[in-house]
């Protein structure tokens, strides 16, 4: 599979694995902005902010856990290298981290309901995750464990793919593209709910990604364990799953709830 979709000029082409970033995001703020319930949490203006906001912290979260967990593989004299790696890769987690500051950030400055930012929000953002996963299937990234040959394995030929050429691999990025379309239903189920508890659809949209990505790390080939078995960016959704809980029990020992 060839991981670009066309090239422009000099060092720059459009890859799929961009596109379906953009296409994926694009389509989850789609959803949230006709959702009917949009208007009476933000004005227009303000879920454009909040939009800008997400997304600035997206890119730079997903850029600096990228870069905190990779950078230990590369010199620090050679300053090219750290750049490559800097500009290299991206961390869905920490885009999570980075989206919910930002979207928040904004939104506090607004004085809107910040729950009812982070539900709505929520609601669609696992569909973004599914897409851009797919994105990853196609460019070779977060390439799963050798398997067998076999109908259940992908080999990768194209040599612009980032997963190891001509290797029977398991299709984790698949796997979690379908584990993200499931929780974004599941999402879309709980937040349409009458009656459901403030917070429980944020809660569960973080605890299922965060949850799924801590299981498929389990069958990842570029990510080797860290600490007791686990790898760093498994560490990482134990600590978000942690935090997590404890808001989710605030969110049933509380007694609000929506009125739709």
């Amino acid at each position: 599979m060839n991981p670009f979709i066309f090239h422009l000029f000099g060092p720059l082409s459009v890859s799929w694995y961009g596109f379906l970033i953009v296409a994926g995001a694009a389509l989850s703020l789609y959803f949230i902005y006709t959702d009917i319930r949009r208007s009476s949490i933000v004005t227009t203006t303000q879920f454009f902010d909040c939009a800008t906001g997400g997304a600035i912290g997206g890119l730079l979260g997903g850029k600096i856990l990228f870069f905190l967990t990779e950078c230990r593989n590369v010199s620090v004299s050679s300053w090219e290298e750290v750049a490559a790696v800097a500009l290299g890769g991206f961390a869905i987690l920490g885009a999570i981290i980075g989206i919910i500051v930002g979207v928040l950030v904004v939104a506090r400055y607004y004085r809107a309901d910040l729950i009812a930012v982070a539900d709505l929000g929520a609601a669609y953002g696992l569909l973004a995750h599914a897409i851009a996963r797919v994105g990853c299937f196609i460019s070779g990234c977060c390439y799963g464990i050798p398997l067998k040959a076999g109908s259940y394995a992908v080999v990768y030929s194209d040599p612009a793919c980032l997963a190891p050429l001509s290797i029977p691999l398991l299709p984790t990025q698949l796997i979690m593209a379908v584990a993200s379309f499931v929780g974004f239903f599941l999402c879309m189920w709980i937040y349409h709910r009458r009656g459901r508890r403030d917070g429980l659809t944020f809660s569960f949209y973080v605890l299922w990604e965060c949850g799924a990505r801590f299981v498929i790390d389990f069958w990842r080939g570029d990510r080797p364990a860290l600490f007791y078995g686990l790898s760093l960016y498994q560490w990482v959704a134990l600590g978000i799953i942690s935090a997590m809980l404890v808001f989710l029990a605030s969110v049933f020992l509380g007694k609000g709830k929506r009125r739709w």
